[in-house]
């Protein structure tokens, strides 16, 4: 199985960020993560947090119609996203907040717990 394929079938809180990974779902994951409404399934954004592109993210796009806000977490620090990705992203009706990725999973897990639609794409920390 591609590691893009694999994925627990559920949104699920982030419980800790590791080094090169998360921990949640009482599982384990080294790499990037994104967690969609339905489903945490692992990413692989292709290049580096200031190369994000709309084809890294095409994952939230695709659900863009149950997502309201997206928080990106670029890793240890944060990250400026290239313009035509966040143009993109605004272009499909998705508000979008970058921060680095532990601030990200923080606000993620509050706004998870308030049953607000957001979705989360988080670089693992290296």
């Amino acid at each position: 199985m591609a590691e893009d394929e694999r994925f627990l079938p559920a949104q699920a809180p982030i419980d800790a960020v590791l080094d090169g990974g998360f921990r949640f779902g009482e599982m384990s994951h080294q790499g990037s993560l994104i967690g969609l409404p339905g489903r945490t399934q692992a990413w692989t954004p292709k290049g580096t947090a200031f190369e994000i592109s709309a084809q890294d993210l095409a994952p939230v796009l695709e659900m863009a119609e149950v997502v309201d806000i997206l928080l990106i977490g670029t890793g240890a620090d944060i990250a400026v996203l290239p313009q035509s990705t966040l143009d993109t992203l605004r272009g499909a009706g998705l508000a979008c907040e970058v921060s680095a990725t532990r601030a990200a999973v923080r606000t993620y897990n509050v706004l998870l717990s308030e049953d607000r639609r957001v979705a989360a794409a988080l670089m693992a920390l290296t």
